[in-house]
């Protein structure tokens, strides 16, 4: 095999790799630490939600254990994987709108009923609109915000929304041992604050990847799914409105869509143009089968009709990765995977045809949790991955429009193990990447523009990081981006969100606990916001706006209030465009929140 081309005294390292000729990035620095000793996370990763005591519960059983508070909040649907008849369709909806009236006790009763009907058991899930959105717990902001409680996290995703600004994160999770769930997370003021605005799952429901995205004016899931006797056989999309994270129907007017049912589907991903100019109108999934094949479909947002692009990859088995090349020439869109012969293969797609761009071998099979990440700008193509060396590596492929591949080092130092990272070249900013380092303690962030030299490796975890599920990373707007990641299942498997304007010398700090159950959305605001809060006591409340200059706007609301979730919508026809301030005064505190409006 021809031997990858290296510097200096790199060349007995790794001349025996058996890669095609690549030369090093020359901006790729690469650091001689201390050594050390490869360090293993703890608890090995669920990458395959198991349910559990499926034989003891129904698939409603979430719904048995809420308080009488969480049952007044949650507006419910059932839905099934496979069809069942037209009675049992219809009995369906009348326990929704039993339950939905209030009649929580004669709802589960016909539950009871329900789950004994032909075809119902291991096929029926539940989903739950939060009437007023979840919010998530209080943390010290000397500490990366928490985003949920929802425990034992076995995959994420996020994206950012370009006109809005607000932030979506999907987490799926088995921490209450009702099978798998997914919950959808709402931010409108840049990942201060987080809500969970809707969850699914079921007692029996096992599933085993998602992913998430925005376009046009919504923010997709696609999710696995299907009955017990056939898990993870069906690929699912959902989708959520860009500005209040509140679940929306599909165009058809159904709740979600079932784009493709198979013998079993491994991994799944979807992207979209939603930051081209004059595009923002396709969706993209693509997801790998267990036999190694990799399907592709695209849609626009409009219709519920899905095209399939035959992409001719039968070898894949783990990792993969996919964006929209931004402003490209030759290929629209990008993917990265590792393959069954222990490499990591590029493909760009040109028209209707994918193109193998590079195979790049990593040495051993992989482990579970070794995973790609890929982005492209200007037909700059840039793929970080796992690499099995002395130490576990983070090592990237980068093509800067030419022909000429080249390899570096995302993790620079190569004498301890890094792992699982994650990249994003969007927001005209450069390159962003982010990894976990050598132990739970460390995570990093470093960055470059689309060439030229890196960043120093900045730490930006205040909890533990797991090594194990790859963390999110994505513009957040105003030259900034956001990291979500999760802390290892030995610490409870839960998940945190950081930013690069809060990493490192300074992190932002809120003065009030109060300001955390504050929120505003849409925002920026055409005509109308919503301002949503909760109070823990009763009392006086003041709603005042401000423009700008500190002059006062409007008079909103004065008076009392008892305690509980609230709404306020503000009237913004009448305003000028421009940067106004909403300040809330109540019992439990005093918030200040800005508040954009455009015409």
């Amino acid at each position: 095999m021809q031997k990858i081309l290296l510097l200096g005294g790199l060349m007995v390292l790794v001349s025996a790799l058996g890669a095609a000729d690549i030369p090093l990035d020359p901006n790729s620095v690469i650091l001689t630490g201390s050594g050390g000793t490869q360090v293993q996370q703890d608890v090995p990763d669920m990458r395959v939600a198991i349910p559990v005591g499926t034989e003891n519960n129904p698939f409603y059983h979430s719904l048995e254990v809420l308080t009488r508070q969480e049952k007044d909040n949650a507006f419910i649907e059932i839905m099934f994987m496979e069809p069942v008849s037209q009675e049992i369709e219809n009995y369906a909806r009348t326990i929704e709108e039993t339950w939905n009236g209030g009649d929580f006790e004669q709802a589960l009763n016909m539950f009871d009923r329900l789950n004994t009907m032909p075809g119902v058991a291991g096929n029926a899930v539940i989903g739950i609109t939060w009437r007023t959105p979840r919010q998530s717990p209080l943390s010290d902001w000397g500490n990366d915000v928490l985003i949920s409680a929802r425990d034992s996290v076995f995959v994420l995703a996020m994206d950012h929304d370009m006109t809005t600004h607000n932030l979506f994160a999907m987490i799926g999770f088995t921490g209450d041992g009702m099978g798998s769930k997914y919950t959808a997370n709402f931010s409108s003021n840049g990942g201060l604050t987080w809500s969970e605005t809707y969850t699914l799952g079921g007692f029996t429901f096992v599933m085993n990847d998602l992913d998430a995205c925005c376009v046009s004016n919504h923010f997709y899931v696609a999710y696995t799914g299907g009955p017990a006797a056939a898990p993870n056989t069906m690929a699912w999309l959902k989708r959520f409105h860009i500005a209040t994270g509140q679940p929306d129907t599909m165009p058809n007017g159904s709740s979600t869509y079932n784009i493709l049912t198979t013998s079993e589907i491994m991994d799944v991903d979807i992207s979209s143009n939603h930051e081209q100019t004059g595009l923002n109108n396709r969706l993209y999934f693509y997801c790998i089968e267990n036999a190694g094949t990799i399907r592709n479909f695209w849609n626009a947002p409009t219709t519920v009709t899905w095209t399939e692009i035959t992409t001719g990859i039968n070898n894949a088995q783990q990792g993969l990765d996919t964006d929209w090349n931004l402003n490209y020439t030759s290929y629209s869109s990008i993917m990265s995977f590792i393959t069954d012969a222990d490499s990591v293969e590029i493909y760009g797609r040109s028209g209707t045809s994918w193109v193998n761009l590079w195979t790049y071998y990593i040495i051993n099979t992989p482990w579970p949790d070794w995973t790609t990440a890929i982005g492209g700008h200007n037909d700059t193509i840039f793929c970080a991955f796992s690499y099995d060396g002395t130490y576990m590596q983070v090592r990237y492929l980068v093509n800067y429009g030419g022909a000429t591949w080249y390899y570096g080092f995302l993790a620079p130092d190569t004498m301890v193990s890094n792992w699982c990272a994650d990249v994003t070249l969007r927001g005209s900013g450069g390159i962003h990447g982010a990894y976990r380092g050598p132990s739970i303690y460390e995570a990093y962030y470093r960055n470059r523009g689309y060439s030229g030299g890196w960043s120093t490796p900045v730490q930006y975890n205040d909890h533990n990081a797991s090594g194990e599920v790859r963390p999110q990373i994505e513009f957040v707007g105003n030259g900034n981006y956001g990291i979500l990641y999760r802390e290892p299942m030995a610490s409870g498997g839960k998940c945190y969100f950081d930013r690069s304007d809060w990493t490192g010398i300074v992190e932002h700090k809120v003065d009030d606990a109060f300001g955390r159950y504050v929120s505003l959305a849409p925002n920026p605001a055409h005509n109308t916001s919503v301002l949503s809060f909760v109070t823990q006591q009763d009392g006086r409340v003041a709603i005042t706006l401000y423009d700008a200059a500190g002059r006062l706007a409007a008079h909103l609301m004065d008076g009392q209030m008892n305690a509980g979730n609230h709404s306020v919508n503000i009237d913004a026809q009448k305003l000028p465009a421009g940067i106004y301030f909403v300040r809330v005064e109540t019992p439990d505190g005093t918030s200040t929140k800005t508040m954009t409006i455009v015409r």
